[in-house]
């Protein structure tokens, strides 16, 4: 009967653990509808599970080399102090000795810096604009590119 008794107890313990693992989880859903606005810092330890696509609203355009292929561009962040743009190079070739200029969706406000080129190019930024230096060459370039700043 005594091991009966500790089975029991051991089982009400579980269940009552259950239970309060299941409150702490429903205190810790962030129920959204609609537009949410983050006004304050968001700290997460530990894993973070997402229901839903976070899709910001993204300003695009696309460039044509003079030769062939293109480059398409995207402004994932143009927040008022942090900004960046992805670019990607496919098949791009200037076979011209004419530099080409892409104007950024949003202008960068101080500071633009490429932080990343996997295309081989020679490629210069201002806050309004990058420039790819023409290569004069009939080679094709592929590769991303990325610029960030404020």
């Amino acid at each position: 009967m005594e091991c009966f008794n500790s089975l029991c107890e051991i089982h009400r313990d579980l269940n009552a653990a259950i239970n309060i693992r299941k409150s702490f989880n429903s205190l810790c859903e962030i129920p959204v509808s609609g537009a949410a606005t983050l006004s304050s810092t968001l700290s997460v330890s530990g894993a973070a599970t997402f229901s839903s696509t976070i899709n910001p609203a993204v300003s695009s355009g696309s460039l044509s080399g003079t030769t062939a292929g293109t480059v398409t561009y995207f402004e994932p962040f143009a927040g008022s102090s942090y900004k960046k743009v992805v670019l990607y190079f496919n098949g791009y070739e200037n076979d011209t000795t004419t530099n080409q200029t892409i104007t950024y969706p949003t202008a960068f406000s101080a500071v633009a810096a490429i932080t990343y080129n996997g295309t081989g190019l020679t490629l210069s930024t201002s806050t309004t604009t990058l420039t790819i230096t023409a290569p004069d060459s009939t080679t094709t370039y592929t590769g991303l590119v990325i610029v960030e700043g404020y």
